[in-house]
């Protein structure tokens, strides 16, 4: 491992009481909402968009904002809504599977291995840190390539208070 916090041991478990190698869609360890609270709403954005995970927000279906998937709700079509105010982000009161790119998240702000946005350089050592491990890559399966193209794609944003000429 390089200077994130090593999950080998966890990617070891969750192998052994699965039965299964690790990867990117493997929910195995809850997060409790202790452990999301240090994820930055960046992270956040990046695990709704990589893995469809959303930790904080409202994901009740119907709810604004909140598109339901086979991860937070019913798949077939809701009655539509009277329109309602946006709602807050909820803060997560009971524990909720994670992935494992959300506990790298979490860990290595804990450990302040990941002090700033998350970059394109931090998610290709993450893959390759955990290429050659024996129990599974969570990096794996589209996880790796969605989130070099959202990272790419969030760094190429152009900035609507810039004027170009």
């Amino acid at each position: 491992m390089t200077s994130t916090f090593d999950l080998s041991l966890l990617l070891h478990a969750a192998a052994a009481e699965t039965g299964r190698f690790v990867t990117g869609d493997v929910r195995w360890m809850p997060a409790a909402p202790d452990d999301l609270r240090v994820l930055t709403e960046s992270d956040r954005e990046l695990l709704e968009v990589v893995t469809g995970e959303r930790f904080g927000r409202d994901t009740a279906p119907g709810k604004p904002g909140a598109e339901p998937n086979e991860l937070n709700g019913p798949t077939e079509p809701t009655e539509p809504t009277e329109p309602t105010e946006p709602t807050e982000p909820t803060e997560a009161t009971e524990p909720a599977p994670a992935s494992f790119l959300a506990w790298q998240l979490i860990c290595d702000r804990r450990t302040g291995a990941l002090t700033g946005p998350v970059t394109v350089p931090y998610v290709e050592s993450l893959f390759t840190d955990y290429e050659m491990c024996v129990d599974g890559n969570p990096m794996s399966d589209d996880i790796f390539d969605l989130a070099l193209a959202y990272l790419v794609g969030r760094d190429l944003r152009v900035d609507p208070t810039v004027i170009w000429v």
